[in-house]
């Protein structure tokens, strides 16, 4: 967290996970740099995203017993929404900044059995 000039960075208490205050991140990379387990990636920052929020490399089983809400490496985002800002690789996605969240967003969150996928403002169409 002292790597931070910014007082961007915190631990959130239940979850015991960092957690970035975006209002005070100047995207500086300080903490890509330094975090010994690669949990941080500076992206664009954007009204509405939709990422990956584990970083877990373990196989689904194992990854699961150590968390809940790990990427398990199931492909069902793959699946869904096959194009090429969708990665399954070492048993975890990735899901690339580019990706447009309105046209895929929503698809990849509900596809999630372990809801490692999180949407930031993201809403359903209203027909």
């Amino acid at each position: 967290m002292s790597v931070c000039d910014f007082g961007a960075l915190s631990i959130d208490k239940e979850k015991g996970l960092p957690v970035v205050d975006e209002e005070k991140c100047t995207s500086c990379g300080a903490c890509v740099n330094i975090c010994p387990r690669g949990l941080f990636e500076v992206r664009p920052l954007k009204d509405k995203r939709v990422f990956v929020a584990c970083k877990n490399t373990q196989k689904g089983g194992v990854a699961k017993k150590n968390c809940k809400v790990a990427c398990i490496g199931c492909s069902k985002c793959k699946r869904t929404c096959d194009i090429d800002e969708v990665v399954v690789e070492n048993s975890l996605s990735y899901i690339s900044p580019k990706i447009d969240a309105d046209k895929y967003g929503i698809d990849l969150v509900k596809c999630c059995p372990t809801k490692a996928i999180v949407g930031i403002n993201l809403e359903e169409n209203k027909e």
